[in-house]
């Protein structure tokens, strides 16, 4: 098992290929030691997951910034901020990602 201790999606992702999935990509904003960088560098699981060409992306996060400037720049996915805190939300994200196929 490898270790994660960034959010270099490129380092722990590299074996998913999500060419034409649905993609629910639950804690999606920037959330790294060096966050500007991150930003900056479109580290993100958000610019790595669409840069596949899912057929359906969303993406959940709590930081309302974050989410704006993603929502902008990738205006083809969804993003919701709010608290991802029971199995009950990541059901009906799930629903929610079916039907946007």
């Amino acid at each position: 098992m490898r270790e994660i201790n960034n959010e270099r999606p490129e380092e722990h992702w590299w074996m998913v290929n999500c060419r034409g999935k649905s993609i629910l990509d639950l804690g999606c904003a920037y959330n790294d030691v060096d966050e500007e960088k991150t930003r900056e560098n479109k580290l993100g699981t958000p610019h790595y997951f669409i840069g596949q060409e899912p057929a359906a992306y969303l993406g959940v996060d709590l930081y309302q910034p974050d989410i704006d400037q993603l929502k902008t720049e990738f205006p083809q996915a969804r993003f919701l901020c709010e608290s991802i805190d029971s199995p009950e939300k990541i059901r009906g994200y799930i629903k929610i990602g079916r039907a946007h196929v």
